[in-house]
């Protein structure tokens, strides 16, 4: 089966823009409540999402291949790490979709919290 990567790449770059908005929504919103716990997610073999450091977590970066990267530029990493097949391309847009989906649950929950206070 032939594989398109520029086609695939930007299914991908189009999850992580949303992927990034939903981030600075929920960032937008944490403001004075207490930290989250988040959830990291694996991305792709090599990739995950937020960033975690000695115990603090970066909602704008991501950890690929050992490395910070912020998630606007990690698109063409990301690429890198999934294998030449549209299975594993689409695996990787279903994570990023359930990252996506923890964030808007996340700002739902601190919104439906402070409303309540």
């Amino acid at each position: 089966m032939y594989y398109d990567r520029h086609r695939y790449q930007g299914l991908i770059e189009a999850s992580i823009y949303k992927l990034a908005t939903a981030v600075y929504k929920l960032l937008d919103v944490m403001g004075d409540c207490p930290n989250i716990r988040p959830k990291v997610f694996q991305i792709a073999d090599g990739v995950s999402w937020p960033l975690e450091q000695h115990g603090q977590y970066w909602f704008g970066f991501m950890r690929i291949g050992g490395r910070a990267r912020p998630l606007e530029d990690s698109v063409w990493r990301i690429m890198d790490c999934v294998p030449g097949d549209p299975r594993s391309v689409l695996r990787v847009q279903r994570r990023i979709q359930a990252a996506i989906a923890w964030c808007e649950a996340r700002r739902l929950g601190i919104e439906k919290h402070k409303k309540q206070r």
